[in-house]
């Protein structure tokens, strides 16, 4: 219900997703430095590994099967498709390192 209220609060406020998902991050993360729970910690900088290498296979894994395109137009909308597929990883994988710079600042 929190996290509900604070989208809607900051889709009023027009922030940028990736910034309202750090900022709810911060309330997570204090939450766990408070707890002082080194287990939690560490399960959550497993956890964001684990994101960022999965995110990363998959990144690579649409740029090869762009390869299969090279005689595709760029405007043909599957290519335009799996370029925008990229594109949102990569956003996304900046999100899960900046989460990660997070929980390593904990240690």
């Amino acid at each position: 219900k929190f996290n509900k209220a604070l989208d809607q609060l900051f889709k009023k406020l027009d922030v940028n997703r990736t910034k309202a998902e750090m900022l709810k991050y911060e309330n997570k993360i204090q939450a766990l430095n408070d707890a002082d729970d080194d287990h939690k910690i560490r399960n959550e900088h497993f956890f964001l590994s684990k994101k960022i290498e999965e995110t990363q296979a998959e990144i690579r894994q649409l740029e090869n099967n762009l390869q299969f395109f090279s005689n595709v137009n760029d405007d043909n909308p599957l290519v335009q498709e799996v370029h925008k597929n990229i594109e949102d990883h990569k956003a996304q994988l900046k999100v899960w390192r900046e989460k990660l710079k997070k929980v390593k600042s904990l240690y």
